[in-house]
């Protein structure tokens, strides 16, 4: 007779979606932690012989509207619930994540940088990739703060934000309190697999590296700072 797992602490988190998000920025990151969801608890971790973690993840999928959301390439996606909703409604997210993506800074739907400037601050944790700390320099909460960004964006975003931000010109991510930012793209996977060793500890975020097979780099491994002239 199998026996369930012990309960486990919750953590919500909510993964910001917009049209034109960077495919990769968020999905390869989520897959990962997504060895945090519940509903893996008894599935994900049982099949691979291995006792469940004692945290948990509570996965929100957010959009500016009801509308399918496509992001870079590949399927149509939807969305559990708007910014609007969840701001009338009063929930705060222990966990927000946030994607790079293609948009300037005219582009930008209100309602998600509405949502990041009222969430972020009261976060335990936020994670943002690639452009996505632009979204956050927008919202006004990188003020005072060390951040990175995509490097080949980085001296546009630079220009085009808060001088009060320091924006780490060589890193593959950066960590200021409860802000997690990382360089462009693929950065965003060594990051969260960065995260989970502070979030579950180094020996299950271990497992869950070997059960995806992903070897993370260092934070300071981070040559396209020279390729694009930042150092």
């Amino acid at each position: 007779m199998s026996t369930a797992p012990p309960a486990a602490e919750t953590f919500t988190i909510a993964v910001c979606l917009f049209q034109g998000a960077q495919l990769i920025d968020f999905a390869a990151p989520i897959d990962i932690i997504g060895a945090l969801e519940g509903v893996n608890r008894t599935k994900y971790w049982t099949a691979f012989g291995l006792e469940p973690p004692q945290k948990q993840l509570d996965f929100t999928y957010l959009a500016c509207d009801k509308e399918p959301v496509k992001p870079s390439t590949g399927p149509l996606l939807t969305s559990d619930n708007t910014y609007d909703e969840v701001l009338a409604s009063g929930k705060q997210f222990d966990i927000i994540f946030v994607p790079g993506g293609m948009q300037g800074p005219d582009e930008v739907e209100p309602s998600l940088i509405k949502f990041l400037a009222v969430q972020v601050p009261q976060t335990k944790y936020t994670l943002a990739v690639c452009t996505g700390s632009w979204l956050l320099a927008i919202a006004g909460v990188l003020d005072g703060r060390r951040a990175t960004t995509n490097k080949a964006s980085f001296k546009v975003i630079q220009a085009a934000t808060s001088k009060q931000i320091q924006w780490v010109p060589k890193a593959r991510w950066v960590v200021d309190g409860n802000l997690w930012t990382s360089s462009g793209v693929t950065a965003g996977i060594d990051m969260s697999a960065a995260w989970l060793e502070e979030f579950v500890g180094l020996e299950t975020a271990g497992k869950i590296a070997a059960m995806v097979e992903y070897k993370r780099r260092n934070q300071d491994e981070d040559e396209f700072a020279a390729v694009y002239g930042l150092v």
